[in-house]
């Protein structure tokens, strides 16, 4: 009978996480309407470690910015920066790090033809987490 009644629930709970509460109470001129938040995908959730290619880790804010706000004027500009960064050992390009984004810091100005973003994060670095700044931008690794 115990085990009967645990199925049961079981099985009910199954189901309501199949189908979102949502859905069901949505009336048809609802489903009709995209909603503003649904058109609009989330790109980068805060505080979910996830792994990003290519991105640049960075000792400091500034220098994280740096890289970020010469891309704005050309990836001329933005690769040169890294490269002398790089070279002091300040920030660095991964081709896989694991990152829980914390708090976006910077993002390039609308309209511009790329997406640089700056992110204060805690990454991976051999098994520990560790907090640093992180780079999104769309240069070509070299």
């Amino acid at each position: 009978m115990k085990r009967r009644m645990i199925r049961r629930v079981a099985a009910a709970a199954a189901i309501c996480c199949a189908f979102p509460v949502g859905t069901m109470a949505a009336t048809p001129d609802v489903i009709d309407q995209p909603s503003p938040v649904a058109a609009t995908p989330i790109e980068y959730q805060l505080d979910t470690e996830m792994v990003v290619d290519n991105w640049v880790l960075c000792v400091s804010q500034p220098l994280a910015e740096s890289i970020a706000r010469a891309r704005e004027d050309s990836v001329a500009a933005a690769r040169k920066i890294y490269t002398d960064l790089a070279s002091a050992k300040s920030c660095g390009r991964f081709a896989k790090l694991a990152v829980k984004l914390r708090q976006p810091l910077f993002r390039s100005a609308p309209g511009l033809d790329h997406d640089s973003r700056v992110f204060s994060a805690l990454v991976n670095i051999g098994g520990a987490w560790q907090t640093a700044f992180v780079v999104k931008d769309d240069m070509p690794a070299e």
